[in-house]
């Protein structure tokens, strides 16, 4: 009985941290542990779909940063802003890409490579610039 009110003073929680705020993709991701947990799986599902597209949205926002910044020649920040972006979302392949581009500009080839090739098998038809 304990175990059942601990896990639902944590749903209350993780739902208060949803609505301070509704951008945070790990306050999803916990809440949805926890109802699955619990055997809420419809609620789990909805919560780890909602936890993924948060992700997928703040990827995108890294890799646009990184690509400001490869743009004006901060190789480096560029290729951490992309490391980011594909921590958040593996497949990701655009940003292996670009990552790809600054290792070749780099002189670091068998990494550029390894990207490329990553981002190939991720996404065959992506678009080579």
């Amino acid at each position: 009985m304990q175990i059942h009110k601990q896990g639902e003073a944590d749903l209350e929680k993780f739902s208060r941290e949803i609505e301070d705020n509704p951008f945070d993709s790990m306050a999803y991701y916990k809440r949805a542990t926890l109802k699955a947990e619990m055997g809420d799986l419809v609620g789990a599902s909805q919560d780890f779909k909602k936890s993924i597209e948060l992700e997928m949205q703040e990827a995108r926002e890294y890799f646009s940063l990184g690509l400001n910044k490869y743009k004006k020649g901060n190789l480096r920040e560029a290729s951490a802003l992309f490391d980011k972006a594909i921590a958040l979302d593996w497949r990701f392949a655009e940003a292996y890409y670009q990552r790809g581009k600054i290792k070749i500009d780099l002189g670091e080839y068998t990494a550029a490579m390894e990207d490329f090739s990553t981002a190939i098998k991720l996404n065959k038809d992506l678009k080579f610039s």
